[in-house]
């Protein structure tokens, strides 16, 4: 349920495919133009709350992340089990990813 209302503040969503070099098929008509704000997700991974095996990549439509930076890992949203991603720069390191 949090992860719905999240999804609903943060504006319309897509499904981004799980496979490597597969093309987006699932995106909107229109291109995000807006830059994600540093405190704004940028995608979530939705995980199996057992093995924590990826189920869905969800990106987010509403932003983007800027040139300079990449939509990484930064928060584990056990309740919802749920990886949150915000656009940091390409050295941040986070220890989620890890687990």
């Amino acid at each position: 349920m949090k992860l719905l209302i999240l999804l609903a503040l943060c504006g319309t969503v897509y499904l981004m495919p799980m496979e490597m070099g597969s093309s987006a098929q699932n995106v909107t008509a229109t291109s995000p133009k807006t830059i994600c704000a540093p405190q704004t997700p940028c995608s979530w991974s939705v995980y199996n709350p057992h093995t924590r095996e990826i189920l869905k990549e969800i990106g987010n439509t509403y932003c983007v992340c800027p040139a300079d930076l990449i939509c990484q890992i930064t928060e584990d949203d056990i309740p919802v089990s749920s990886y949150i991603h915000r656009c940091r720069s390409k050295d941040f390191e986070s220890d989620i990813a890890d687990r």
